[in-house]
């Protein structure tokens, strides 16, 4: 005669539930960590290094590129982002919009 099967012990299912939750946590914190390098990645291939007749290694931070505003049509704006000097996560952002064709 064989035995009847036994519901798993509270311990078992508490480990089980344990390591679920341990890769889970794991998973989440490798996507944010994984946005957050595209997001450096994407900043830093925007940044300005070097421009002909400018020293070598400018003093200023400064980004340049285009900015999307309407992928179906191909519509983007090019952007020149010089940061602040001091303070930069202090000082006011200032955008400056020019007309053109």
């Amino acid at each position: 005669m064989v035995a009847p099967r036994r519901p798993p012990s509270l311990s078992l299912s508490l480990l089980l539930l344990l390591t679920f939750s341990y890769h889970l946590c794991c998973c989440l914190i490798s996507i944010e960590a994984s946005s957050g390098l595209y997001q450096l990645h994407a900043q830093e291939s925007d940044r300005v290094l070097g421009l002909p007749g400018q020293p070598s290694n400018p003093a200023i931070s400064q980004f340049s590129g285009y900015i999307t505003v309407n992928q179906e049509n191909g519509r983007a704006l090019f952007y020149w982002f010089f940061e602040a000097q001091t303070m930069p996560s202090q000082r006011p952002l200032l955008l400056w919009l020019n007309g053109g064709p």
